[in-house]
């Protein structure tokens, strides 16, 4: 049995215990916790890090124009 067909006929077999709505809500709620974290590990940081680039980049501009 090949891969993809394992994943259908065990994908009917969930369906068929748990119902389609509960399947759907899973895959819903991994792709909603999936997106969090990656906003959390890797955006918010970067925008953190940008924010202080452009304070930083601002006194330099501000000490060059006093020169």
């Amino acid at each position: 049995m090949e891969a993809h067909e394992m994943f259908w006929k065990q994908l009917r077999e969930h369906i068929e215990n748990y119902g389609a709505t509960m399947i759907i809500v899973t895959i819903s709620t991994g792709l909603f916790i999936g997106y969090f974290m990656h906003y959390i590990m890797n955006v918010r940081p970067m925008k953190q890090r940008l924010k202080v680039d452009g304070i930083e980049q601002t006194e330099d501009d501000e000490e060059l124009k006093g020169k």
